[in-house]
């Protein structure tokens, strides 16, 4: 047994990164009789100087107030705390391993969904309910290392209050980016997060939808409606007239949503303990709904299983008894006995709430669980070339705005100075890509395939190998014989974000990569049945004169040497952007694949492919 906890707060300080081993107690409860006693303990082992780190289940709720309807059957306890008598040592910290996880599968379909926020728009009708919190499972297979799984999860949230718990059979592992509550002993603070939108990969299209979300009537009703029933929650344990809400309607930025936010707080009164907080918020407002009793009997019809740790809380008792929880949603409960994971998504249902459009934003809210490899570093291949770096600003330009999407620092000015030095070596007569010198050869060129690499600290590393192929162009290729390639057998998500970044992490272009013998690269389409992009590079198609390159929105990475073409004409004609499909290929005079270190490759196909 061990725990984690990575929290931007602590009593000492703004962070309290905490790694426990195997606790000298466990204190747990498995009935609701055993709640209250369970946290009586945690309270005395506080007291003596220790600390506790756990977790209590959603379904512990009717235990401080019986008239909360919940699901039995959860297969783990209620609450479940570790006590130790301090962190561990940093050489003692264990590393995580290795882990399997397959496709993730959701519990409930986009139908099944709609009919119960129909359900729920019927009971606000009738007047039960103001708002309720409707969630929905998804669910994998699992092997090996859940803090492995959970390593990789807080990469990918950038941000949050993260804790991990190894409980025995179970494995928590939690990246919520929700505070429930913290106490330092004189203020409790809460900060409710209530209202999503998606993120986009498109700087403009992402920053307009954060405005949208900042000025939406029905986000910002919803948030307030949690915010004042939070306010009556934190009074219960305050000093009268001291609730304030410092912040309202902040919106936060994470990998695949924006978040809204509001911060409620009061001045503790005298006497109070964890416990009593707990006793007084939980569950936390923003996963019921308001009016909570009533919303909580209604999620108990809808919602056809117990939600277990998920919507409960998880977090960290200091010894003393300052405290930090988190809302435990963006949780990751790893089952070892049976091999499985689930993992939780939901949101706020009101009155003019749309089926399909909540569901969307649920599996929003799930897109975390395909951004694990955040720890691959942001790449750009460049090619340099007689002292010059070939459309040095464009890669530049692209792993800037990677960067701001992953959430990475990026020295621009260094990155720039790197790949300038490295260029000075190469020689010092200049040339563009797109009007080499006449009569250039292989032999003249001097030219280096460079890679530039941008890791999760903001660290860059760059290195090159020789390259002895000039860069083609499409009217002088710089070979009688076109490449083969072929079509993907199976089809790419044109709304995975991943696709419109340049990364290390190749493992989903190997999948799609086709190896038959011979083959230079495989042609990528998406569920749609449009063509997008090769593994390697981008793709050109020359339909009746007119120069054809895929849009953006079809599921491709922007090139930057696409990028170039877009805006300056290529030998006289310029490259326009249109929706392609098979039938294109075949009508085409001649096919290209573009990328910024070969220039103009001509392929044919050798098939149809899928």
């Amino acid at each position: 047994m061990e725990a984690f906890v990575d929290f931007p707060w602590s009593p000492a300080g703004p962070t309290g990164q905490l790694a426990f081993g195997e606790p000298v107690e466990v204190i747990r409860a498995d009935c609701l009789a055993e709640v209250r006693p369970a946290l009586a303990a945690v309270r005395r082992a506080a007291m003596a100087g220790r600390y506790a780190v756990g977790y209590l289940s959603y379904e512990a709720a009717p235990a401080f107030d019986p008239a909360m309807r919940v699901r039995a059957g959860s297969r783990i306890p209620l609450v479940w705390f570790g006590i130790h008598d301090g962190p561990q040592l940093r050489n003692e910290i264990r590393r995580p391993t290795a882990y399997a996880c397959s496709a993730w599968r959701s519990g409930t379909n986009e139908d099944r969904y709609g009919a119960s926020v129909t359900r729920v728009r019927e009971a606000i009708a009738r007047g039960d309910t103001y708002q309720v919190n409707y969630t929905m499972p998804m669910h994998a297979r699992f092997a090996g290392d859940p803090l492995g799984a959970w390593a990789d999860l807080r990469r990918a949230q950038h941000h949050g209050w993260f804790a991990y718990l190894d409980i025995g059979s179970h494995a928590v592992a939690s990246v919520s980016p929700e505070l429930f509550f913290t106490w330092d002993g004189a203020e409790v603070v809460t900060r409710p997060m209530k209202g999503t939108r998606s993120r986009s990969p498109e700087p403009a299209r992402d920053a307009t939808l954060a405005r949208q979300l900042r000025t939406s009537a029905k986000d910002r009703a919803e948030n307030l409606m949690i915010v004042d029933l939070l306010r009556n929650d934190v009074a219960r344990v305050s000093r009268p007239g001291s609730v304030q809400v410092p912040a309202l309607f902040q919106i936060e930025d994470y990998p695949t949503v924006w978040q809204m936010t509001s911060t409620v707080t009061g001045q503790g009164r005298d006497g109070l303990f964890v416990d009593d907080i707990i006793a007084a918020l939980f569950p936390c407002g923003s996963v019921t709904g308001a009016p909570k009793v009533r919303t909580m009997e209604l999620i108990t019809d809808v919602e056809d299983r117990p939600r277990g740790v998920y919507c409960g809380a998880v977090g960290v008792v200091w010894p003393g008894g300052t405290a930090a929880f988190n809302v435990a949603i963006r949780t990751l409960i790893v089952d070892r006995d049976a091999g499985l994971a689930r993992y939780d998504v939901g949101g706020g249902v009101v009155w003019d709430s749309d089926g399909a459009t909540e569901h969307a934003e649920a599996l929003a809210k799930a897109a975390v669980l395909a951004q694990t490899q955040r720890d691959a570093g942001l790449l750009e291949t460049i090619r340099v070339e007689r002292a010059v770096v070939v459309l040095r600003d464009r890669h530049l330009d692209r792993l800037a705005a990677s960067a701001a999407w992953f959430g990475r620092p990026f020295d621009r000015s260094l990155a720039a100075r790197l790949l300038d030095d490295l260029a000075a070596e190469t020689g010092t007569h200049a040339v563009r890509c797109d009007d080499p010198e006449p009569g250039a050869t292989p032999a003249d060129t001097a030219a280096l395939r460079v890679r530039l690499v941008l890791g999760p600290d903001g660290t860059l590393s760059i290195d090159s190998t020789a390259l002895d192929e000039p860069f083609g162009m499409p009217c002088a290729p710089h070979t009688d014989v076109a490449r083969h390639v072929a079509l993907a057998r199976r089809p790419v998500d044109s709304t995975d974000p991943w696709l419109r970044h340049k990364t290390t992490a190749r493992t989903a272009y190997e999948r799609l990569r086709r190896e038959d013998h011979g083959l230079f690269d495989t042609l990528l389409w998406n569920e749609r049945r449009e063509l997008t992009e090769f593994t390697i590079g981008n793709l050109v198609l020359d339909l009746g004169g007119e120069l054809v390159t895929p849009p953006e929105d079809c599921g491709l990475l922007p090139g930057t040497l696409r990028a170039e073409l877009l805006e300056c004409a290529a030998a006289g004609r310029p490259v326009v952007e249109r929706v392609l499909t098979r039938e294109d290929l075949t009508a085409a005079q001649a096919i290209w694949l573009v990328n910024a270190v070969r220039g103009w490759v001509p392929v044919v196909f050798l098939d149809s492919g899928a």
